[in-house]
């Protein structure tokens, strides 16, 4: 009777351990499963604020942005006024540069009658008196007053010699100076500028010789402005030469004429030679002050033989004296040139 009702019993006792095992399952299953969805609402939480935060950036750099914009949207502003004024202002400049250009035409062109006019009549009536006598009834002047005369006539013809390069130095400076260029032999050109030479110097003790032969090819040049240049250089070495020798020379080089002037003189310093062309510049040297000048000759010099497409330099040695070279095109190289670009036009 007793073992038959412990059966039951049995069953439950193993139902209800059964039961709890499976409660104590579910139990840890569900803690696992808060434990999870509580870490993911944290990752979410924690993703929503760093997303709040990174919007709040985002925010902060879209207002930067716009305040970045609109600083730059006011510099356009201010650069496209200042742009206005500025094209204002060299408008004006150019008005007043245009205005100044015409004034100072002007001005050149009454210096060049005003001026040029009485210093010829002063040289041409000194040059009478010297040389004419017969005009005075055949009565010669008294030699102090011949000295005087000549004295007068030389500083006239200084004067003009610096009109003639201030009004030059205004041409080439407008654009002005025009070549007249034709084949031109240079061989009787230097043969003048040795007797002008041996006239500069006079009796003193220099020898004039030139370097050159009368077969030169000839060069597409200026005569007017080659003679200026080479007037210039010769000038400048009877000037600066008081013992020794003055030399024109000239050789074919190539497609160019090399000519040179050069003297035993008192020399450029190295440190003066960089500069000696550019215009109103002079060498600073107590040597030199016996020797005024405009300090234009070379500037002018420079860029007539740029203008034919040549190239002017200088050696020298202070005390030794200086050679200025400079070169002109010969005749059969520009006529190619001129060919060439005959052909390229007709292309």
């Amino acid at each position: 009777m007793h073992s038959g009702c412990s059966l039951p019993d049995e069953k439950f006792a193993r139902f209800r351990l059964l039961a709890s095992r499976l409660v104590r399952f579910l139990l840890l299953g569900l803690a696992a499963l808060a434990r999870t969805g509580a870490r993911h609402i944290r990752g979410v939480r924690e993703r929503a604020v760093a997303a709040a935060a990174q919007a709040e950036r985002c925010a902060e750099l879209l207002r930067q942005s716009q305040a970045d914009l609109a600083a730059a949207l006011h510099e356009r502003d201010q650069f496209h006024e200042q742009l206005r004024r500025q094209g204002l202002a060299l408008e004006a400049a150019r008005a007043a540069a245009e205005a100044a250009y015409h004034a100072k035409a002007s001005f050149m062109a009454t210096m060049s009658h005003e001026l040029r006019t009485p210093l010829n009549i002063i040289i041409g009536f000194s040059t009478a008196m010297v040389e004419h006598p017969e005009i005075y009834e055949g009565v010669p002047l008294p030699p102090a007053f011949v000295a005087d005369l000549r004295e007068i006539r030389r500083s006239g013809e200084h004067l003009l010699g610096l009109i003639n390069d201030i009004l030059d130095l205004a041409r080439v400076e407008a654009g002005r100076i025009e070549l007249n260029r034709d084949a031109l032999s240079l061989a009787p050109l230097l043969d003048e500028m040795l007797r002008t030479a041996r006239g500069l110097l006079k009796d003193r003790p220099i020898r004039v010789r030139g370097e050159y032969h009368g077969t030169l090819p000839p060069v597409l040049a200026d005569e007017t402005r080659v003679r200026q240049v080479l007037l210039n250089l010769v000038s400048n070495a009877c000037k600066f030469t008081s013992v020794g020798e003055v030399i024109l020379g000239a050789h074919a080089d190539g497609p160019e004429l090399t000519i040179w002037v050069r003297d035993t003189g008192i020399g450029i310093a190295a440190a003066d030679q960089a500069r000696i062309f550019n215009h109103f510049e002079q060498v600073e040297d107590s040597q030199l002050r016996p020797y005024p000048s405009t300090g234009l000759g070379l500037a002018i010099s420079r860029w007539l033989i740029e203008l034919h497409g040549g190239r002017i330099w200088l050696e020298s040695e202070l005390g030794k004296g200086s050679t200025f070279y400079f070169t002109l095109p010969c005749t059969q190289v520009a006529d190619g040139q001129e060919m060439l670009q005959a052909r390229a036009v007709g292309a």
